[in-house]
């Protein structure tokens, strides 16, 4: 404040000066130079501050310069290490990180197309952090990111979304998810939305969601295989994932999975273990206020030398069942010349097959 009035009153002095030179054509002693000092001085408070954006950034490391490079000079911000995308960008390359960088997706979508079906859209032997709301989208390659066993990827809040691609992500080192999805992802490939995968290969899921993922194999939301590990707790929900081999929301192969607090599977279907399927010399430990319920055809399912254990001491109170039956399961439940009293609304693409006379009624309840 006390530089600003500085510079009021001086401005004052100076101004009345050149306004005397003006009209009395009177010399005045020092006026050139003060004038020149002044304008100087009025140069440099008003010079702008300058922000580094597309093409004027100075990376700051090589994966800085190579993701400017690739995304183009507008559109994003540079600070340091983190680039934040002011807008939609689409790639036609692989992205890398081999060293710390921060991806704000801002709420806007980065999506590419592989050139091959072995290419991943984001590599990861460093370190990244997806920040912000927003999408990952990748078509025709391997996978959307792939961690490597030195890498690290913590996610606070991005979806990624694969089409023709083999998963989502494919992690050999560890994957923190704390909010986001990975979602809607569709494989002929074991676990089309996440594999955990080698000794190095670790999920902390304690937030967001794995949903809606499909695989022709076993996985359909997460597969955690060959000796990796994943904790599973907080507030995460893996939910409406299908496989049509083995465990739709989780296929444990010789690997380890503990799920507690309040985490929840949900909602998954699989021929065996809808919900978990358990093979090898894997381990599942179920603790806290952890659900495994409404996942067909079982809830969980083993094989091999699998182990389970459900932690029941008083602070535990794990739920594991509560399939809700279909209308079809009701209808066989129900004796012949008997009455079968609906008492919620079913899914009106539900088929169903009577072979007997029975006389179906319903209760008033709201659609």
């Amino acid at each position: 404040m006390k530089r600003r009035c500085r510079l009021k009153h001086a401005f004052a002095r100076k101004s009345l000066a050149v306004i005397l030179a003006a009209v009395l054509a009177i010399p005045v002693p020092g006026l050139e130079r003060a004038s020149v000092a002044y304008a100087a001085e009025m140069t440099e408070e008003a010079a702008p501050e300058e922000t580094e954006t597309g093409a004027d950034v100075q990376a700051s490391s090589a994966d800085i310069q190579a993701w400017t490079d690739m995304l183009g000079p507008d559109g994003i911000e540079v600070n340091d290490n983190q680039i934040t995308l002011l807008e939609d960008k689409s790639i036609s390359g692989n992205l890398s990180v081999t060293e710390t960088l921060i991806l704000d997706l801002n709420g806007f979508k980065l999506s590419g197309t592989a050139a091959s079906a072995n290419d991943n859209m984001i590599t990861v032997s460093g370190s990244l952090e997806l920040s912000g709301t927003g999408s990952l989208l990748f078509t025709g390659g391997d996978n959307v990111v792939r961690v490597e066993a030195s890498g690290t990827v913590v996610n606070r809040g991005t979806d990624i979304h694969s089409e023709s691609c083999n998963r989502g992500v494919f992690c050999a080192g560890k994957f923190v998810l704390l909010d986001g999805c990975i979602s809607e992802n569709s494989s002929s490939a074991n676990g089309a939305g996440i594999v955990v995968h080698g000794s190095s290969g670790y999920l902390d899921m304690s937030g967001g969601r794995i949903s809606e993922n499909k695989t022709g194999g076993s996985g359909g939301g997460l597969r955690i295989q060959s000796g990796a590990s994943a904790d599973i707790h907080g507030n995460a929900l893996i939910t409406g994932n299908s496989a049509d081999t083995a465990g739709g929301g989780i296929h444990v192969l010789n690997a380890t999975c503990h799920i507690y607090e309040n985490a929840v599977v949900s909602e998954n279907l699989s021929a065996m273990g809808g919900g978990i399927y358990v093979e090898g010399t894997s381990t599942l430990d179920l603790s806290g206020s952890c659900q495994i319920i409404n996942n067909r055809r079982e809830q969980i399912e083993q094989s091999g030398s699998a182990t389970i254990n459900i932690s029941k001491t008083e602070n535990d109170h794990v739920m594991i069942g509560i399939t809700e039956k279909t209308l079809q399961d009701l209808i066989n439940e129900t004796s012949p010349d008997g009455t079968l009293v609906l008492t919620r609304n079913f899914p009106e693409q539900e088929s169903v097959t009577i072979n007997k006379n029975i006389t179906i009624t319903e209760i008033n309840f709201q659609s």
